[in-house]
């Protein structure tokens, strides 16, 4: 369980909702499909049929998990490596010294 939890974490630590629903999509869709298959296995034998047809998967579940992974491309180009909450290149300018902070 462990190594699932780091999975679904960020480069922060935190968790990623993004992560989290493309892995869903990304099993949901294998379970339903292989369900589908071993279904028209056993259609197909009871039949008599020598060939096995596989169900093919929808386009429109095709495209959520492709909108799903391009997401988390580029939310991962958008993380800064250093952890601060700045877009990635930039840095934060240093605060202006003061009377009080001087000496």
């Amino acid at each position: 369980m462990g190594k699932l939890a780091e999975f679904l974490q960020d480069s922060k630590h935190e968790f990623s909702a993004t992560r989290l629903g493309f892995l869903l999509w990304v099993i949901g869709t294998l379970v339903v499909w292989m369900v589908g298959s071993i279904n028209s296995a056993i259609v197909a034998t009871s039949k008599g049929m020598n060939m096995i047809v596989f169900p093919e998967v929808p386009v429109s579940v095709a495209t959520i998990i492709g909108v799903l992974m391009t997401g988390k491309v580029v939310q991962k180009f958008g993380e800064n490596s250093s952890g601060s909450n700045t877009p990635s290149g930039t840095t934060q300018p240093d605060a202006p010294e003061t009377p009080a902070s001087k000496g």
